[in-house]
């Protein structure tokens, strides 16, 4: 069994399928009855941000909750198992982006 302690992973670029670093890992969101990692809170570059629609500000960054669903794996780096173009789709929490 492979564990990770979160702060291990916080700070970690997160690339999508395509190759292209989207940001980096915040927090994670933990299922306190199940204690299994539910989503991966991401702060997005700006030009990503923007691609998405998502909002941001000169004091708060553009952040989006991507469910553990789209995460291929977890390195030096974490993989997505969606290219860039797609993540507004695999989106969940309040800092959805406008459809």
């Amino acid at each position: 069994m492979n564990c990770l302690f979160e702060e291990t992973v916080r700070d970690r670029k997160v690339v999508a399928a395509d190759g292209q670093i989207v940001g980096e890992v915040t927090d994670l969101m933990i299922n306190s009855g199940t204690w299994q990692v539910e989503s991966v809170r991401v702060k997005l570059i700006n030009e990503i941000a923007d691609d998405l629609g998502v909002s941001r500000s000169m004091l708060r960054a553009a952040t989006i909750d991507l469910p553990v669903s789209a995460v291929q794996s977890v390195g030096d780096a974490v993989l997505l198992s969606v290219p860039t173009g797609k993540l507004r789709a695999t989106i969940s929490g309040p800092n959805k982006a406008a459809a």
